[in-house]
């Protein structure tokens, strides 16, 4: 029992202090421009753990599936409309950027499917710091080869959620990289085609109000085979470079038909997208408000903490494989440091212990085997010059 409240008030302990010179998402640096052309690589999609501060990001064993995958940005072909068109695999997205909140995803457009949206949604929120969240109600008329129409609709949240140190493939480190978190539920309609649909397309439909749309998905999640889809964007920005380095998307059918079930749908779909940022700066080479930024951070020099920090020379994530039973902790230190970690359930029983000593500066990793212990909470902690920080894991 002393162990176990020696445990819980280390817990209570654990420093959290604010990142004084976070980085801020802005218009002038992070919003859409026509005639921006970027060659991304598709990469095997990895679930990139923890939110919060301090993350650590490893992609130095990234696997890349497509090293090709294009994405331009042009002006709408539409005189009624100050939008910019983005279109990658074969679909055109429209983003209206004339709002104080950002850039707002205003409809898309492919050879089958068009979609215009009424209420829009605020696909990037701008100004964005850690710890804001915008969200809202989304809804469209769409049409399916001409003849087919329907609303689209569905509620979204977005969040910096977390903020820390990015490893690329190459080895390089971003520091300051903030993550934005998106999470929607999305669901359509059939609308019944009358004589004006069918001769002038979405624009004679009646648009879906935001009450509605709101109703509607209430209604969905309280009963049994609603078909939803719940997708989870994840984009990571680096300060000096226009657009996300990396992007993860993650979709989930709710309520999927077992007809398309046993058609061999999948229920669950991931992939993620690599964008280096020597390729933004190769091929943005007229982005001079980021050049200025860049060439800051190289002035800059070497890090030099932070005072408002004291932990800002620490990166970590940790992640647990229940299948193999071990937890995967990688940490990277900015400076040489005394550093000790602990690994402790809620009860006290100690699984893993290191006692302070000398680190260099570098990056690590660490395997901790859970072995027998009892599936439940546990804490990691990690101590830099005596200053700890850490989380509570569930383990299954």
């Amino acid at each position: 029992m002393k162990m176990r409240n020696i445990i819980l008030a280390s817990t209570a302990a654990l420093t959290t202090y604010a990142v004084g010179f976070g980085q801020v998402l802005e218009s002038e640096a992070n919003g859409l421009r026509p005639g921006d052309r970027l060659t991304e690589q598709r990469i095997v999609f990895q679930d990139l753990g923890r939110c919060g501060e301090h993350v650590l990001w490893n992609l130095s064993d990234v696997e890349v599936v497509d090293g090709r995958y294009r994405l331009r940005y042009s002006h709408a072909a539409d005189s009624l409309h100050d939008w910019v068109a983005g279109t990658e695999h074969r679909t055109m997205y429209y983003y209206d950027q004339t709002s104080a909140a950002g850039i707002r995803l205003a409809g898309l457009e492919n050879h089958t499917t068009l979609i215009h949206y009424d209420e829009q949604e605020l696909w990037l929120p701008l100004p964005m710091q850690m710890g804001d969240s915008v969200g809202g109600i989304y809804t469209g008329r769409g049409s399916y080869c001409g003849s087919m129409f329907i609303h689209s609709f569905g509620r979204y949240t977005t969040k910096a959620d977390a903020m820390g140190t990015l490893i690329l493939p190459s080895g390089d480190t971003l520091r300051d990289v903030i993550r934005l978190r998106t999470e929607r539920l999305s669901m359509t309609r059939d609308v019944v085609a009358d004589s004006l649909m069918l001769r002038y397309g979405i624009d004679s439909m009646a648009a879906m109000s935001a009450d509605t749309a709101r109703w509607l998905l209430q209604q969905a999640e309280n009963s049994v085979g609603a078909t939803m889809l719940r997708t989870e964007v994840l984009r990571w920005y680096a300060r000096g470079y226009r657009y996300p380095v990396l992007t993860t998307h993650e979709m989930t059918s709710v309520g999927l038909p077992d007809s398309l079930s046993e058609e061999g749908m999948p229920s669950r779909f991931t992939t993620a997208f690599y964008c280096p940022p020597s390729a933004q700066e190769s091929m943005l080479e007229d982005d001079e408000v980021n050049e200025v930024i860049r060439k800051s951070e190289r002035v800059a020099g070497s890090y030099s903490g932070n005072a408002a920090d004291p932990l800002s020379g620490l990166a970590y994530n940790a992640s647990y494989n229940p299948s193999a039973r071990r937890l995967h902790v990688d940490y990277c230190l900015e400076a040489d440091a005394t550093l000790s970690i602990a690994f402790y359930s809620l009860m006290g029983d100690r699984v893993y212990e290191e006692a302070p000593h000398a680190v260099a500066a570098g990056t690590y990793t660490l395997d901790i085997s859970l072995g027998t212990h009892a599936p439940g909470f546990y804490i990691l902690t990690i101590t830099v010059n005596n200053i700890p920080t850490g989380e509570t894991i569930s383990i299954q």
